[in-house]
This record gives structure tokens, sequence and C-alpha cells, in this order.
């Protein structure tokens, strides 16, 4: 997959954010908030064994398509 194949939109429309993708301080904020509150975070794979891979085409699977949550890792 490359940066093509992953869509603003799709991203946009998963996050829920509804206004206009404009470089200011207020979009910036915005989506940061809008993110914040829809990706929350998750351990599934690393409790089901699996392997966590943090490219860019794997993440936009699982955030976006999948409409699964981010990882947090602690060492």
């Amino acid at each position: 997959m490359t940066s093509v194949d992953m869509h603003v939109d799709a991203y946009l429309s998963r996050i829920g954010f509804s206004g206009s993708p404009s470089r200011s301080l207020h979009v910036l904020r915005s989506l940061h908030t809008c993110h914040l509150l829809s990706v929350p975070f998750e351990n599934l794979t690393v409790h089901s064994g699996g392997r966590v891979q943090l490219d860019p085409p794997h993440l936009y699977e699982k955030l976006v398509l999948q409409r699964r949550g981010g990882v947090l890792l602690r060492e």
C-alpha cells in the first residue's frame, strides 16, 4: 500500500472530522482532538500473540479500514 492508497477522506471520516482540512492551528487542534476521542489504545494484537506492525500501510489498515485502536507499548 502506498501513500496514494491511504485516503485522507477515509481517515477524516474515521475520526469524525467534518471541517475543511486547511492548514491552520485551529484545524490542527481540531484534528488532534478528533483523533484522541475516536481512536482508543488497544493491545489486542499483543495479547493474542500477534506481531505489532507500525509501518504506515499496516497502521492505516488497522486504524481506518478495520476501525481498531492504536497500540501503546511500554518498556
